[in-house]
């Protein structure tokens, strides 16, 4: 697997293209870095989902890593039709940090907020994060994470200590696993780390020496990030709990490009859940299943 020092030599004029594009760009607050997750099945309506429900200007570094052909094309029709949509193709398989990496050398904005590829978002998500991050100065602002539009499935997150060594993370600290978000009970509050499938962070504070390390490969690396800002740099990392972003699941399908066999799935299984728990996306969802 390449590696970002490689990637950068071999994608040389194409990053310095890319780079210069995003440069020229209108100043927003926030650049949104997107990367894939398990696959490509979602993309279309994490995309759709983060032009329905964002409430202030931004810019998307969309970092497109070998995807099958269906998702390329719709990909770059993106890149041409939206403003601020930033194509990031890699034509082979790289980690997912590497992924965010890469992304990074061209982000100019003062916070930077990373999603994976298969989310759905509330309306106003990305106003509420970055007012809670200049009202509280933290470096890292995490939303309520969900799946299936309404369960948690993270809330808050602490480290448990003992003898001043790490014992483990706990991830519910706002209300457990897989309870419903309308029986939460979270309130804005000081975290120890943040997950990787959405969050909020400080441009300046993600790039400090040491902190978005290379050789992290595991589904913590943004969690080792938010804590590495806290414990080492005394830098606050902050749960918003008015920001929510939802999962949608492994199940439905992600192995299947934009194919129309998952159709059944999200119509069935997710959409009762969108509509109960994230009601301004359910027509945008219901209109993309009857394209």
């Amino acid at each position: 697997m390449k590696t970002l020092s490689y990637l950068k030599f071999e994608m040389d004029e194409v990053l310095r293209r890319l780079g210069e594009a995003v440069a020229c760009a209108a100043a927003v607050d926030a650049t949104i870095v997107c990367i894939p997750r398990h696959g490509f099945g979602t993309t279309r309506i994490s995309v759709e989902s983060l032009y329905a429900a964002t409430d202030r200007r931004f810019n998307v570094i969309y970092v497109d890593v070998n995807s099958p052909p269906a998702v390329r094309s719709y990909l770059e029709k993106q890149a041409v039709n939206r403003e601020g949509f930033f194509h990031l193709r890699i034509d082979e398989y790289v980690s997912r940090q590497t992924a965010r990496l890469l992304a990074m050398e061209m982000v100019r904005s003062p916070y930077v907020a990373f999603l994976d590829n298969n989310m759905l978002l509330s309306r106003g998500w990305l106003g509420s994060l970055l007012d809670a991050a200049a009202e509280t100065g933290a470096a890292m602002v995490s939303p309520i994470i969900v799946t299936h539009g309404g369960e948690i499935h993270f809330s808050a997150g602490f480290v448990e200590k003992r003898h001043g060594k790490v014992v483990r993370p706990h991830f519910q600290a706002g209300g457990p696993v897989c309870s419903k978000l309308a029986d939460a009970r979270v309130r804005r509050m000081d975290i120890d780390f943040a997950e990787s499938h959405g969050c909020l962070a400080e441009t300046a504070a993600i790039r400090t020496p040491g902190v978005l390390k290379e050789s992290l490969h595991n589904a913590q690396t943004l969690c080792c990030a938010a804590y590495n800002l806290k414990r080492n740099h005394g830098r606050r990392i902050v749960m918003e709990p008015t920001a929510v972003v939802s999962i949608v699941p492994i199940s439905f399908g992600y192995d299947r490009p934009l194919a129309r066999n998952t159709d059944t799935a999200i119509r069935e299984e997710v959409l009762p859940h969108v509509e109960e728990h994230l009601p301004q996306l359910a027509p945008l969802l219901t209109a993309w299943l009857a394209h």
